[in-house]
């Protein structure tokens, strides 16, 4: 099933490599995978990631879950149907982006970058609270998964990745702003993606565009379709 969820995704690299990568990274329980379409659990995040041909198939795909709380979508036909079915009201519309490119970041010296222990757990949570809560970056944090960028002694922001393995969780202080540090963070993390094997890769919103401009600068493709987080 492995072989045939990735033919069918790897058909569009770009836009799928959300559901690419738990499957590569083994996080990935493989629910249907056939020529037409795959269905998987995410099981850090335990998120149902659904990329079908047709609404049919993903209707009945999504009919055999029972408990689902959280989506991550790929065709907008089926937004209104999960949202229906699961009684969820909220929707995230992105665009996916990936650093396609094998070729590392060159990334400044002049902030140094080491993994945030619970010492910063309320920092973190005061900065980054609009849709995470403060279990959820326990988790992150207890997973190793949140680096800090210091100058000196001083925290000016942090990265990290989500569960499901994108990067994101990015924040730069305000009085350090407009310095270049979300680009060194951001490089940072993608040339750690790069030692490990893997495709660094993110989603934005379709409306952020100061983020999606840095995107381009880093280096990122960004896709034309846009996928769903259904919550």
């Amino acid at each position: 099933m492995e072989d045939m969820a990735l033919k069918y995704l790897q058909k569009n690299e770009l836009l799928n490599i959300g559901m690419i990568f738990p499957i590569k990274r083994k996080t990935a329980k493989i629910l249907y995978a056939k020529e037409n379409g795959v269905l998987l659990k995410e099981l850090k995040s335990e998120a149902y990631m659904l990329c079908v041909d047709n609404f049919n198939l993903g209707k009945d795909l999504t009919d055999l879950i029972d408990d689902g709380k959280l989506f991550n979508i790929y065709q907008e036909f089926m937004v209104d149907y999960i949202l229906n079915k699961f009684n969820l009201s909220s929707i995230l519309d992105c665009h996916q982006i990936a650093y396609l490119s094998k070729n590392p970041i060159v990334v400044s010296a002049e902030l140094t970058v080491k993994k945030l222990t619970f010492e910063y757990l309320d920092i973190i949570f005061n900065h980054y609270n609009s849709y995470v809560d403060l279990d959820y970056l326990k988790r992150r944090i207890l997973d190793g998964e949140i680096y800090g960028g210091f100058l000196k002694d001083d925290l000016c922001g942090f990265v990290g990745t989500h569960e499901e393995g994108s990067l994101g969780i990015l924040e730069i202080f305000p009085e350090y702003r407009n310095k270049g540090y979300g680009t060194l963070l951001e490089g940072f993390m993608i040339n750690l993606y790069l030692k490990k094997g893997f495709i660094p890769f993110g989603q934005v919103k379709i409306d952020n565009y100061k983020s999606l401009n840095l995107q381009k600068k880093m280096g990122m493709e960004i896709s034309e379709e846009k996928i769903y987080w259904i919550f």
